[in-house]
């Protein structure tokens, strides 16, 4: 998800409770909320102008409406000021500005990795959605289903295969962990492995199931600090799959299977 997108939904949240956010009704703290938080999410890259900031894109868009055409228009906040409720002013006024806006594309690397490395998904059609997305973005998807494994023979020869291991692959968790640390080309696309039925082989042997799991969490981190992305998105036949956490980070439902109700 992009820091645009994240800061709107941050904006909604302070709508809603006001009071927690800017207790003191200020609308000049509440313009540097926004404008800290959306630089926060891109700590590592250039923000340029934010969104909320002087002279930002809102800015801009108020100095254009009627009542508010001005050009002090880069001071959004003095001009707001004016009225007699501004805060109230600023949401409705910010409400018509996001609905004026085109949709913005949701990054889905980054959107699924931003709290976990693996990703579980229950409904196929879901998934199948969630992979086309990923493919138009560039990303590369690797699909294995892993609900015929019986042993770690079969793990270890079906992702060599599909990840085009070399012929010295080890078929042991080690050489996995190896392999997976030279798993991007030149090229660096991001890479997303898909494990589908994978409750089927959790159950057949959960130990060698979660290590295969961590292994995965623990080299996507790995990855991500060289700017490169690795995403595990694991599809279970069973809504109600509960996995140990792995990398040191819970795997976590997709956003639209999230509450248990939406997994029935």
């Amino acid at each position: 998800m992009t820091a645009k997108r994240d800061v709107h939904n941050f904006l909604a949240r302070v709508r809603q409770e006001p009071e927690h956010w800017v207790p003191d009704g200020s609308l000049r703290r509440l313009a540097g909320l926004l404008t800290g938080y959306q630089a926060g999410l891109t700590p590592y890259a250039a923000v340029g102008v934010p969104e909320f900031g002087p002279d930002g894109a809102f800015a801009h868009w108020l100095g254009r409406q009627d009542g508010y055409r001005s050009a002090e228009a880069a001071d959004w906040v003095a001009l707001i000021e004016r009225d007699a409720r501004p805060l109230d002013t600023f949401f409705t006024l910010a409400q018509r500005y996001g609905e004026e806006q085109p949709a913005a594309e949701v990054d889905l690397v980054r959107h699924l990795s931003r709290n976990t490395f693996v990703t579980l998904y229950w409904r196929r059609p879901l998934l199948d959605e969630t992979t086309a997305g990923l493919r138009a973005q560039g990303c590369r998807v690797v699909q294995v289903d892993t609900a015929g494994w019986t042993d770690q023979h079969d793990l270890h020869r079906e992702l060599a295969a599909a990840l085009d291991f070399p012929d010295y692959y080890g078929h042991n968790f080690n050489a996995l962990n190896d392999c997976l640390r030279d798993v991007f080309d030149d090229t660096a696309a991001p890479l997303a492995l898909v494990l589908a039925g994978f409750d089927h082989y959790a159950r057949t042997d959960p130990e060698a199931a979660h290590i295969l799991l961590d292994i995965v969490a623990d080299q996507a981190r790995v990855h991500a600090v060289s700017g490169c992305h690795l995403l595990c998105l694991v599809q279970t036949d069973d809504p109600h799959l509960t996995l140990e956490p792995v990398g040191a980070m819970s795997a976590l439902w997709n956003d639209a299977e999230w509450l248990n109700a939406n997994r029935t």
